[in-house]
């Protein structure tokens, strides 16, 4: 299960850049230029803070009573305009929540960053934070925001076919319809799941994938556990479902990982490493990102 190559993602919050777009697209240049494989903004609409908040700037809870808001440029965008200033680092979101978009609309948007990147975009995709949907009045349901989101996921793959498409389903219905262009990637962009370890039903979906992108929220569900023996579990576990894992996103840097971490995330069959901002990179961001990927 050892990775040939380990790959390096690069998380970019949103709020880091402020209202300033261009400066997002000038890291994931930088990102290029210093050796990082892959660069992936967040997709959510809005992220509340409380104005004392202790944790990472950009870290939040879902139940704040007196939320800050900061501006969120929309990842798509962004992404669209780092296509046309790039040529090799891959590109994608962190994480797209599929169950608050319209599936043939994000199937489209895709495609056409396909297209316009060469083939170089990853779709990541998750049920995402509940403020998502609360705050602009969407019931949360887990069950019901599930099933949309697996509904969505076999619109999506069925519209980059290129064949007419009719669906019925709970939550959605096609009549007789293709959705062109198709991705420039074959059979399909990859599509790589979120989850948070020890929930085994996000892991189960990417198995029906092309891979899993844990998020880094599951070392707070094993708090005084080395995030190596986490790792462990969850990989071996992944590897006792599938014979394709596909992509495995793994934190190149949880805290309190051992010297030995990251050879364990390449044995257990990791493929990329990833890396988000914390406050050290405050002061310069796009310096700290051309010091490259972590070694």
């Amino acid at each position: 299960m050892t990775s040939s190559r380990i790959k390096h993602a690069l998380i970019m919050p949103n709020d880091i850049v402020g209202v300033d777009a261009q400066r997002m697209v000038d890291f994931a240049i930088a990102a290029e230029e210093a050796g990082w494989d892959g660069f992936f903004p967040y997709d959510i609409l809005v992220n509340p803070l409380p104005p004392d908040i202790e944790d990472e700037p950009w870290e939040s809870t879902p139940d704040m009573d007196v939320p800050e808001y900061k501006p969120f440029l929309d990842p798509w965008i962004i992404l669209a305009g780092i296509a046309t200033r790039t040529e090799r680092i891959a590109l994608g979101t962190w994480i797209t929540p599929l169950a608050r978009r319209q599936p043939w609309q994000v199937a489209r948007d895709v495609a056409t960053l396909d297209r316009l990147s060469n083939g170089r975009v990853i779709l990541g995709v998750g049920l995402g934070k509940r403020y998502d949907y609360e705050k602009f009045g969407v019931e949360w349901d887990a069950r019901e925001m599930g099933e949309r989101y697996d509904e969505a996921l076999e619109i999506i793959d069925s519209f980059w076919s290129g064949e007419r498409v009719t669906f019925r389903g709970k939550h959605f219905t096609i009549n007789d319809v293709a959705l062109l262009p198709t991705p420039v990637q074959r059979p399909r962009v990859p599509i790589l799941v979120a989850g948070f370890w020890p929930r085994k039903k996000p892991f189960r979906r990417g198995a029906r994938w092309d891979g899993i992108m844990p998020v880094f929220g599951e070392w707070g569900r094993d708090r005084g556990r080395p995030p190596e023996e986490v790792v462990t579990e969850m990989l071996t576990w992944y590897h006792s479902i599938t014979d394709d894992p596909g992509e495995i996103f793994i934190d190149a840097s949880p805290p309190g990982a051992s010297p030995d971490y990251v050879n364990i995330c390449k044995d257990l069959g990791a493929t990329w490493l990833y890396t988000y901002p914390n406050r050290s990179w405050l002061d310069d961001v796009e310096g700290r990102i051309r010091q490259g990927p972590p070694r």
